[in-house]
């Protein structure tokens, strides 16, 4: 491998919901670094053990007494309450480096923001419409740069033989680029993104950027992670995001044209304009799909996010948990990485054939940790996943006696039964400590 380094995965325990966080520390590394990340920070249930959990993570990251903690990646994976509704307590009280989403083009994000039937004026529609803007408002909010992960061509089944490569994306490493990567510079992670100007001027992302760019505050940067782009950190340990576009919200080509003519209502920044806007809009895309009493579907988009070892080594690893007799169980493997799903959908043979080829065989058969998707509901699975997979441990983050939802569900529970599943719950984690040389 070349480098030592420990890892930390923690699930906290949130009950209904998904709060992760992780760590990265290269132990051959003078002065060491480490490299700290949150993915999904949200719960249906009380929202105490959210807090409770802040306070850990926080207590986790020492600041050395100068400024706040700080967390050098932020991923949401989609807009669902359960994944998100601790964000602004999270702005507020760690400092971001990168905070990374989805993108989804404007008419998109407005047909989320309908069938999640909030106000016009919810933090909801308000993050939605305009993302960039609502976390500039976010009192005392310090994100250094805002990242887009887009969703690229369908990818069903590769051709056989298809010349998949095995590393994402990146920059080329020369000289200062070179040294930075390897943890040596002052930037610790590099990341391959796109430029507004080399975009069509056409393209949803261009237009959409140019109006987040003006609506950004207090220096925060927005840019478009590139297609199989990673977040590369010290050159040995890539961030890898996987949206699967082909599960983007549908509306007519009407609607998205009207969409495109008040663009300058919604993104321009006066209120009472982009409200009224959305009360068109809205009314236009009722009248064309019928979806009054239909659950939300955030969950449509889920950004997928691997994490892992770029040349894995052995690892020691540690994991505790309340089903662990002895504290902290111990067991030595060739994996590394964790897959965080969020509430992602791999119900389907194909599905899981397309994150697999935009991921590649190795990273999904070196996992460590699996977050298992949508808290182990039926709908996001399909039967046979967990061998396709074999993850060492299977995580599933969510309250089982919640009366309405009842995740995970039995059929998903006993697939994964051989891939040592552990129940992140309320007041109950998952910790996984990785020892890798």
């Amino acid at each position: 491998m070349g480098f030592e380094m420990e890892v930390r995965y923690g699930f906290h325990g949130v009950g209904q919901g998904l709060f992760s966080s992780g760590s990265l520390e290269l132990l051959s590394r003078i002065p060491s670094r480490k490299f700290n990340w949150v993915y999904d920070c949200g719960t249906d249930s009380s929202q105490r053990c959210l807090d409770s959990a802040l306070n850990d993570l926080e207590h986790d990251i020492p600041t050395l007494g100068v400024g706040r903690p700080y967390l050098d990646l932020v991923t949401i994976s989609h807009f669902d309450t359960d994944h998100i509704s601790g964000l602004v307590k999270l702005l507020g009280r760690f400092d971001v480096g990168d905070l990374l989403l989805p993108y989804m083009p404007l008419w998109q994000r407005l047909v989320i923001a309908f069938h999640a039937h909030r106000a016009h004026s919810s933090r909801l529609t308000s993050f939605l419409v305009n993302p960039v803007a609502f976390i500039s408002a976010v009192p005392e909010a310090n994100v250094k740069r805002i990242l887009f992960a887009t969703g690229g061509p369908p990818l069903e089944d590769p051709p056989r033989g298809a010349d998949v490569p095995r590393e994402p994306k990146r920059p080329p490493a020369t000289g200062e680029q070179d040294e930075k990567r390897r943890g040596m510079g002052p930037d610790f992670a590099v990341v391959d993104t796109e430029e507004l100007s080399d975009l069509d001027a056409a393209d949803d992302r261009r237009l959409d950027g140019e109006y987040m760019k003006r609506a950004a505050r207090n220096g925060t940067r927005v840019a478009y992670i590139r297609y199989r782009g990673a977040v590369v950190v010290a050159g040995c340990w890539e961030f890898l995001p996987y949206n699967d576009a082909q599960l983007a919200p549908m509306a007519s080509t009407s609607f998205r044209h009207q969409v495109s003519l008040l663009r300058d209502d919604l993104l321009g920044g006066v209120k009472a304009v982009t409200t009224r806007a959305l009360i068109a809009l809205k009314a236009l895309y009722t009248a064309e799909f019928d979806f009054v009493g239909q659950r939300e579907n955030q969950n449509l988009i889920s950004l997928f996010l691997y994490a892992g070892p770029i040349s894995p080594g052995v690892t020691e690893i540690y994991a505790r948990h309340v089903t662990s007799p002895h504290g902290w169980s111990f067991m030595l493997s060739d994996k590394g990485g964790v897959l965080y799903t969020g509430d992602g959908y791999l119900n389907t043979p194909a599905r899981f054939n397309s994150m697999q080829a935009f991921l590649c065989s190795h990273r999904v058969d070196s996992l460590v940790v699996l977050q298992v998707m949508h808290h182990g509901a039926t709908a996001n699975w399909h039967a046979g996943l967990a061998g396709k997979i074999k993850p060492e441990f299977s995580v599933f983050s969510s309250n089982p006696l919640h009366r309405g939802f009842r995740h995970p569900h039995t059929v998903v529970s006993n697939d994964f039964a051989s891939y040592r599943p552990l129940q992140a719950s309320k007041g109950v984690a998952v910790n996984v400590a990785l020892w890798m040389f």
